[in-house]
């Protein structure tokens, strides 16, 4: 069985400093005697409420409000069909049947982290202003989409 504690924390004059200190020393005095591995690693920093709500509030809406994605049944599909799969893919080389083989993968929204959903967000506001879509910045949006 793997066994796995996680703790958080940031780094201060060299030090850790951890968020639950008192957890950490308690688990720390459970592996006693025990053969240990500590990872230390940059947290994942999670998207904003407003970044998704941005993108799938404001961009999405507009989009699907647009001429350009007008066979589109809902805004969902503008995402998985055309902007996912333009900036949020990769391919990679499986082996199948005995031949290598391109695969298509797409990362989710929910694997970025916040500097990557800004990135992706700038992207998908360049190519809607190249299709001649125009979306509003993020607090025109918020009076026009949010308060109703």
């Amino acid at each position: 069985m793997k066994l796995e504690i996680r703790h958080h924390g940031r780094v201060r004059n060299g030090q850790l400093i951890w968020d639950i200190p008192d957890l950490y020393r308690q688990q720390i005095l459970e592996l006693e005697g025990k053969d240990v591995t500590m990872v230390i690693k940059k947290r994942h920093s999670k998207p904003t409420q407003s970044q998704y709500g941005y993108y799938r509030g404001v961009i999405l809406v507009v989009c699907y409000e647009a001429e350009m994605f007008s066979a589109m049944s809902n805004k969902d599909e503008i995402h998985d069909l055309y902007f996912a799969q333009k900036f949020l893919s990769y391919t990679t080389i499986t082996e199948i049947g005995g031949k290598r083989v391109e695969v298509l993968q797409i990362r989710s929204l929910a694997d970025l982290n916040k500097d990557e959903t800004t990135a992706f967000i700038e992207r998908v506001i360049g190519e809607c202003n190249e299709l001649g879509i125009s979306i509003p910045p993020p607090e025109l949006a918020y009076n026009k989409y949010y308060q109703k």
